[in-house]
């Protein structure tokens, strides 16, 4: 980058960055219709079926016994598609307890728990605090504990349930927990930079005029974004993140992606969406 001083003179500022991209799989909901619990499954059959959705009901009990996959397990592409392209994606956990913004399975119990164990062995593990966690701040805690017990390792990174952001609360509360990055800087209803930069920085506490030991990592597009929010087609999405990657890829910043494995089930209305995450990774 050249500075002009005078008509004489110039300064050289060398700048050694280098364009970087970090995949992120939030896990919600890990399966549509498994380890729910009898209540649950009953319960969300007879929704089905009073909507008149009958093949969902159909679904459910194929699922149930044991005769067809269930939708949302996508684990096994995630992993054979981050292998593909040599990548090391973060795996945020939803392992809050059941709560109206929260319909995780129950990490107490063996089947998710196994899950969380078996993706965190060769993944990077971060936690997924819940909704409620944002404003009872114990429950941080508890969720950071029981995620560290299960996987056994130190968890330091975060993404907030709903993008849920109290300033300057949430973040401090991250970093009385051992924390050291965030992943929820970004836009819920469009893609872009929330904080309109694309590279990780670390978080400056206007009220104490400090700045903190808490990386912020902006995250520049989620798959909900461009799906639920926007509306757009699998073809459009691609051209949108084909486009905003070149401006990132133009600075040398940082792209990171937000993606569920829902998102990757080709189910309902997320069919056609395994191509998007793919050409993502092929425009990498």
């Amino acid at each position: 980058i050249l500075f002009s001083l005078n008509e004489n003179q110039q300064i050289k500022i060398h700048d050694n960055r280098i364009f970087s991209f970090l995949p992120t799989i939030d896990i919600d909901n890990p399966w549509a219709y498994l380890h729910k619990g009898r209540f649950r499954s009953i319960a969300g059959a007879v929704r089905d079926f009073l909507r008149g959705k009958t093949k969902l009901v159909a679904l459910r009990k194929k699922v149930l016994e044991g005769k067809e996959k269930d939708p949302y397990d996508t684990f096994s592409f995630l992993k054979e598609i981050h292998e593909k392209f040599s990548l090391k994606p973060v795996y945020f956990f939803l392992v809050g307890k059941y709560n109206k913004y929260g319909k995780n399975p129950s990490a107490q119990k063996k089947p998710y728990k196994k899950l969380i164990k078996s993706i965190s062995e060769n993944n990077i593990t971060g936690i997924h605090p819940s909704f409620p966690s944002n404003i009872y701040f114990k429950e941080l805690k508890e969720e950071i504990f029981l995620l560290k017990k299960i996987t056994k390792k130190k968890i330091t990174k975060s993404r907030q349930h709903f993008l849920m952001l109290t300033f300057p609360d949430t973040y401090r509360n991250l970093i009385a927990q051992g924390i050291e990055e965030d992943y929820t800087m970004v836009y819920p209803e469009k893609f872009g930079f929330r904080a309109g930069i694309c590279s990780p920085y670390s978080w400056y506490d206007l009220l104490e005029e400090k700045k903190q030991k808490l990386t912020i990592v902006p995250t520049c597009v989620m798959d909900t974004t461009l799906n639920t929010y926007m509306k757009l087609s699998p073809q459009q999405a691609n051209a949108e993140i084909k486009s905003l990657m070149a401006h990132v890829k133009k600075i040398k910043g940082t792209f990171v992606s937000l993606w569920h494995n829902e998102s990757l089930s080709e189910w309902e209305h997320w069919k056609g969406w395994t191509e998007v995450y793919e050409e993502l990774l092929k425009e990498i």
